[in-house]
């Protein structure tokens, strides 16, 4: 399998794996060589087998091999037999965010961002340079691009956001009085305590930005904080 810096990743996306399993559980087949017709190859020693194999177990598992035989994990029994839609789609949410790559390149950059800067964002979570990370960012891209439709998060979501600095504390709390505030895609809705709530993107790097700015501002001493709410 492929790997780039303290990553490794699948070298394929998550459509052709769910495609994958949905022939597996169509077939009832159990053993390996019964796996590799059903998928289409003539010999179960085959590279591409082995790599969609190892994939579809290591990376995304939903399959487990037992010597010569396969069969399903518990997460490709909910993705395969699920209960309702809602129960499938969650499981396949977390069989793309089981892989540490995609994971924390969600976390990072979100379902919206510049394509253009993907390698740098790729060098600095690989921990590689610029020009490794080049040659891999276009493959692991075009997977992260197909895998975003599964994973990507309800365009509207508020959170409360809690800062703390010594005594002196800002806690998050919505209030079912105030105006709804329009959050689009990709957008994240942060509401302080006594302050207007704002609209940021929803990114973990922007967010953990934010949160260290909030943090100078009330670099006060405990004796200047006591001073002020004795004046107010």
């Amino acid at each position: 399998m492929p790997s780039i810096g303290k990553y490794e990743y699948p070298s394929y996306g998550p459509k052709l794996i769910l495609e994958s399993l949905e022939k597996i559980r169509d077939s009832k087949v159990t053993s390996v060589k019964g796996v590799a017709q059903v998928l289409g190859h003539k010999t179960d020693n085959s590279g591409g087998f082995l790599s969609k194999l190892a994939a579809m177990s290591k990376y995304y598992r939903v399959i487990d091999r037992r010597e010569e035989n396969v069969e399903l994990t518990s997460l490709g029994k909910r993705i395969a037999y699920p209960a309702n839609e809602h129960e499938k789609s969650e499981a396949i949410a977390e069989m793309i965010m089981g892989i540490p790559i995609f994971r924390d390149l969600f976390e990072r950059l979100g379902d919206t961002y510049d394509r253009n800067q993907f390698f740098i964002h790729l060098s600095e979570l690989a921990g590689v340079d610029r020009d490794v990370a080049v040659n891999d960012s276009g493959k692991i891209r075009n997977i992260y691009d197909e895998a975003l439709p599964y994973i990507r998060k309800k365009p509207t979501e508020t959170k409360a956001v809690s800062v703390s600095q010594g005594d002196h504390r800002m806690e998050g709390a919505a209030t079912a009085n105030e105006a709804p505030l329009s959050v689009g895609q990709g957008m994240i809705r942060l509401e302080i305590y006594g302050k207007p709530p704002i609209v940021v993107p929803h990114k973990k790097h922007y967010i953990q930005s934010l949160i260290q700015d909030l943090q100078e501002e009330l670099k006060e001493s405990p004796k200047d904080v006591r001073k002020k709410e004795t004046e107010e």
